[in-house]
């Protein structure tokens, strides 16, 4: 199914935030009937708006058959195994999208960490070659969004929208493979399944991710794919991170994995032009900036500093976090909607963190992470509130001079809150309310 095949059907966009106002969108371009649903009609601000906006019908959940769509358009949040579902053709835009495309000019990025990184930074390789290069997907634009003149379109992707995919792009990148997203897959092996469903397809003709990954990759049997390296790219890497363009970049970006996604779009971008030199890498550098939300600093107020890393929705976003602050004394404020992933690797973690003062956990003490994080040696307390205003007076209580509150939540936004970026407002709203003395 293509996106162009819907032209002039009965559709049903599930979810009306950004990607599912973009669906109802091109839908009403193509002469189809439209309406927008929503598991909660009468609170969900986003399909409000997109209804109110595109003069279509919102609907709950329980009046899709009376409406009788031909198809739904799923957004990413909803899950493909909803049993609503179960007697409708359905897919998520991206899916239906990249079915449109020409392969060639695609580069799909999907990981369970690194994508937004790892895509930036190819999107800056090929862009400082010459190459008229569209970042979209999962990064925060809708790919229906995309010009379809761009040399290239690196696309990041998550589990959800891969899950449907019945085409690939000509080159695919797996950033790393670890567990995240549970109740919308149904499993772990679900979810690697859905993931690298993305490079399940004929147009793919390379796949570029690192050693640790590769037997996933061969137990999906996609071995025949897998890039070789090019040129050495570890030593690339280190030698372009020891020039001043790349101190420069791994100073602003602060982040541990950043020569892990480097090396990996070093080798994707090359897989796309292999004319690429090392001149282009290091120009890239000197243009890469850190992404919002991210191991963002986003102030110093009385001596401590504050760190929105709200776009660490699983337990490896916040390792990560925990191995790049560990070198001083840092509180975490961490939790979320539960995804039921295991958090063993994370108290692991938090165990061996040497400079970690404290955890706040949002939500109330009954929550698993909570419980969960009890059995460490760290100091827990609960927020009992999930707004991370509250969360953060509790943190720099906790606080002695010169150190960092780190808002990395490991967990994703609850769905009655709105998303990271919600988040990241909260987490900015409460370090305006802080004084010091």
């Amino acid at each position: 199914m293509k996106l162009s095949d819907v032209r002039g059907l009965r559709v049903i966009v599930w979810g009306g935030a950004r990607e599912g106002y973009s669906a109802a969108e091109i839908c009403l371009r193509q002469n189809c009937q439209v309406a927008i649903v929503s598991d909660t009609p009468d609170s969900d601000v986003d399909a409000q708006r997109s209804a109110q906006s595109l003069d279509v019908s919102l609907l709950g959940v329980h009046q899709i058959p009376e409406w009788n769509p031909d198809f739904i358009i799923r957004s990413p949040g909803v899950s493909r195994y909803r049993e609503e579902l179960a007697n409708y053709a359905s897919s998520g835009l991206l899916a239906l999208w990249l079915a449109d495309q020409d392969p060639r000019r695609i580069i799909g990025v999907t990981g369970t960490k690194g994508k937004s990184t790892t895509s930036a930074l190819i999107a800056n390789i090929l862009r400082s070659a010459g190459h008229s290069v569209e970042l979209a997907g999962n990064i925060g634009v809708p790919v229906a969004q995309t010009s379809r003149t761009a040399d290239f379109l690196v696309i990041e992707v998550s589990s959800y929208q891969a899950s449907d995919c019945t085409t690939s792009p000509s080159i695919g990148v797996l950033t790393s493979l670890g567990e995240d997203h549970i109740p919308w897959h149904g499993s772990v092996a679900t979810y690697h399944r859905d993931k690298l469903n993305l490079f399940g397809h004929t147009q793919l003709e390379h796949v570029v991710c690192h050693a640790s990954d590769q037997e996933h990759l061969v137990t999906h049997g996609l071995e025949g794919v897998l890039k070789k390296r090019f040129s050495n790219s570890q030593h690339s890497v280190h030698v372009a991170l020891a020039t001043p363009q790349g101190e420069a970049a791994l100073e602003r970006m602060g982040n541990t994995t950043f020569p892990r996604n480097l090396e990996l779009a070093m080798d994707a971008a090359l897989a796309a032009d292999n004319s690429l030199t090392l001149a282009h890498v290091l120009d890239a550098l000197h243009s890469t900036q850190p992404l919002p939300s991210r191991q963002q600093l986003v102030a110093t107020k009385g001596d401590r500093q504050f760190v929105d890393d709200a776009l660490a929705s699983n337990p490896l976003g916040v390792i990560a976090a925990i191995e790049r602050f560990n070198h001083s004394r840092f509180v975490l404020i961490m939790g979320g909607e539960d995804r039921n992933v295991d958090f063993g690797p994370l108290c692991n973690a938090v165990n061996a963190a040497q400079h970690l003062g404290a955890i706040v956990v949002l939500g109330a003490p009954s929550t698993r992470l909570y419980k969960e994080l009890l059995t460490t040696r760290a100091t827990v307390c609960p927020a009992n509130s999930d707004n991370v205003a509250d969360a953060v007076e509790i943190a720099v209580s906790l606080t002695q001079s010169g150190d960092r509150v780190v808002f990395s939540p490991g967990a994703p936004t609850p769905r009655d809150i709105g998303d990271y970026r919600t988040r990241s407002a909260q987490f900015a709203a409460g370090i305006d309310r802080i004084t010091f003395s």
